[in-house]
């Protein structure tokens, strides 16, 4: 979980993902109170079945996180636009693991976003993201 929250991120198996798997995540979510955030989601549209997209996106209360470095694409971008459309909770981050060769991006992602959303859309995704992280750090203290 992210400390301090009743968020769960979940990487999805880059090989062998089975449709049990939604299934158990969410029971588990039920079982611990628990809200799903389904880590770099934009790394395995491609290998998911359409089936298998719709189960995950359809856990109760899913957030989606997307790596910022998908926002340099086209497809990541509409990926994100088709997300945000439909009502998904997201956020935005990255698989840092240094600031040279695995930077975080968020520039990127900042700029790619504003182009599609313009600055109004950008102030309300970001303050979303905000109020997200307020209501699971609430949650946590609710149980």
């Amino acid at each position: 979980c992210y400390a301090g929250t009743n968020l769960i991120l979940l990487e999805i198996p880059y090989t062998g993902y089975q449709d049990w798997m939604a299934e158990e995540v969410c029971n588990l979510c039920y079982r611990y109170r628990l809200r799903p955030v389904l880590a770099h989601l934009d790394r395995y549209v491609d290998r998911l079945e359409d089936r298998q997209l719709e189960a995950l996106l359809s856990l109760d209360d899913v957030v989606v996180q997307l790596n910022n470095h998908s926002l340099s694409h086209r497809a990541g971008v509409r990926f994100a636009a088709a997300l945000l459309s439909e009502g998904y909770d997201l956020l935005f981050g990255s698989d840092t693991h240094n600031l040279t060769t695995r930077r975080p991006d968020f520039d990127l992602a900042d700029r790619a976003l504003l182009k599609k959303l313009k600055p109004s859309g950008l102030t309300g995704l970001i303050v979303r993201q905000a109020d997200l992280l307020a209501e699971a750090a609430g949650a946590v203290g609710a149980l």
